[in-house]
């Protein structure tokens, strides 16, 4: 028996209780993922654009929280810094991006980009390091085959994985999140611009459709929660 072990057991303590936690728990970085841009989408109404500038990054944090060992700033928390900073023309470079970090307590930020082209939809994801302020890495699904509208949650899921790798994040045994249906997730990002706007009725409103595409879409059925529906 270790002396920790007979330590836990005289103080009835669970043996977990003295035992150093794992270098990947200690070293896990906290990141955090800010609104996408548009960078100038076609063949659909500009509020489902504007939607999806909101959509696609909350996503992106939840694959990332499920699947890996970092830490994800919480959304609200995010947004609430991210008001504070007020960037100029609404977008943030990586010097901002940096700043927003600390503020935040994140190594991390996350920041990019996408575009609808008629249905050929490319994400741009740039990882910042907050103590450096630079580029670190940019993610991309460059893969032509991986470019659909109709595939643009397995997108997202492809960019999380990426960026996990990119930073040596160890998964935490939680697989991806089921394939959602891109019209679910349109409605699940109106839905979250909604509650952002405080219109908690048509958010409600919205995730409940997006259950209703796809019952499994955890994300959603959180979101309703946070509606109060």
């Amino acid at each position: 028996m270790t002396r920790s072990l007979a330590m836990a057991l005289l103080l009835g303590l669970p043996a977990a209780a003295l035992t150093p936690r794992s270098a990947a728990a200690q070293e896990a970085p906290v990141i955090a993922v800010l609104p996408f841009d548009n960078d100038g989408s076609y063949g659909r109404g500009p509020d489902e654009f504007a939607a999806l500038q909101v959509g696609i990054p909350a996503a992106l944090a939840s694959e990332l929280a499920r699947t890996t060992g970092g830490h994800v700033v919480d959304r609200t928390t995010t947004l609430a810094a991210l008001a504070q900073l007020n960037p100029a023309h609404g977008r943030v470079d990586a010097a901002s991006a940096a700043k927003l970090a600390g503020d935040l307590k994140a190594r991390y930020i996350v920041l990019g980009s996408f575009k609808d082209f008629y249905g050929r939809v490319r994400l741009n994801a740039r990882l910042v390091d907050a103590q450096s302020g630079e580029i670190v890495a940019v993610v991309t699904n460059g893969d032509p085959k991986l470019q659909e509208r109709a595939a643009l949650y397995r997108i997202i899921q492809r960019i999380a994985a990426e960026i996990a790798e990119r930073l040596k994040l160890p998964a935490n045994g939680a697989a991806p999140g089921p394939d959602v249906p891109t019209d679910a997730l349109t409605l699940y990002s109106r839905g979250t611009l909604a509650l952002d706007q405080g219109d908690k009725a048509h958010a409600a409103q919205f995730f409940r459709q997006a259950l209703t595409a796809a019952p499994a879409f955890a994300e959603a059925r959180e979101g309703l929660r946070r509606a109060g529906g």
